[in-house]
């Protein structure tokens, strides 16, 4: 995307680029409107970002869960109750897991 290209270039010739681009690509608005486009757009990505960050952690955890209660013999009663949380938290975790990998076919989580 372009605004990582500014990012990761941090010189006044990308962001001239980019603010070209934006010209173009948002009508002609001013340098206050593009600023705010720029900024707009790097808190979506970052928002997207965060949203697979934690869908990954709970899906380690799920996968964690699974393997204390195949490895180690843990029920989810007994991780629930140690966790201070319900058992349907546990089957919760443990789904995501098996959704995760599922839509990630062939990617190491852990």
């Amino acid at each position: 995307m372009l605004v990582n290209t500014i990012r990761s270039a941090g010189c006044n010739g990308a962001r001239v680029l980019l603010r070209s681009a934006a010209f173009v690509r948002y009508g002609g608005v001013d340098d206050a409107m593009t600023d705010v486009l720029e900024a707009r757009q790097a808190f979506d990505d970052a928002r997207q970002e965060a949203a697979a960050m934690v869908a990954r952690k709970r899906a380690l955890l799920g996968l964690a869960m699974i393997r204390a209660r195949e490895n180690g013999r843990e029920s989810q009663m007994t991780i629930a109750r140690k966790m201070k949380i319900g058992p349907q938290q546990v089957r919760a975790y443990e789904q995501a897991y098996r959704d995760w990998a599922a839509k990630h076919e062939g990617e190491q989580l852990g």
